[in-house]
């Protein structure tokens, strides 16, 4: 009775090194896709970025980029929003930031409660209903950084990398006023081994 070979597989060292590679190549085309992205939308005022990476902590970190609009003597009980930051199955909640100092730059005014409507995905940041914001055409339009507790959203809500939308002042339907846009970005920490994978690629070469 004639014996049936047994094909087997051999991962070599060699193989596995060229699979991290591609691993690292994929990784690094994906983080640089996304900064050409937030490159290419900085002559658009990209006002604030946003790291969803943890969503018990959400990072939303101002820019140096002015606002696009001259604005002054508004209710910040009605705050600024994030249009379409959530997608879909978004959770109604309505908490205060966890810790930062993300603040309106003219006035200094700090967001400091979230707001989230689950009706379009709305993203609302707002202060006290008894101060005043203002945006200047000659300043950055927010300071600082916030964290905000995003952790009751399922994750099919959270946004994707590279995701752009506009930064608004209220939270009603019109959206009449655009004061910039925001961009969702790699955590830092991606974007240090996505270099450390591209510097071992060229030594290696």
């Amino acid at each position: 009775m004639k014996e049936l070979s047994r094909a087997t597989t051999t991962v070599t060292p060699h193989t596995q090194e060229t699979d991290l590679k591609m691993r690292l190549r994929s990784f690094a085309t994906l983080v640089a896709l996304i900064l050409l992205a937030v490159s290419r939308h900085a002559d658009a005022s990209v006002v604030l970025t946003v790291d969803v990476s943890d969503p018990g902590m959400v990072s939303i970190q101002s820019t140096s980029a002015f606002s696009a609009v001259d604005a002054t003597g508004l209710s910040f009980s009605d705050g600024v929003s994030l249009v379409g930051l959530l997608g879909t199955g978004t959770v109604a909640a309505n908490e205060s930031r966890v810790s930062g100092d993300l603040a309106v730059g003219v006035s200094q005014i700090q967001l400091g409660v979230q707001f989230v409507d689950a009706s379009n995905g709305l993203f609302n940041l707002f202060g006290g209903p008894d101060t005043t914001i203002e945006f200047s055409t000659n300043e950055p339009a927010f300071t600082g950084q916030g964290l905000f507790n995003l952790s009751q959203q399922p994750l099919g809500a959270l946004p994707p990398l590279g995701q752009t939308g506009d930064v608004v002042l209220g939270f009603n339907a019109t959206f009449d006023t655009v004061i910039g846009t925001y961009v969702v970005v790699p955590e830092p920490t991606s974007l240090a081994f996505a270099g450390f994978g591209m510097l071992l690629l060229r030594r290696r070469r």
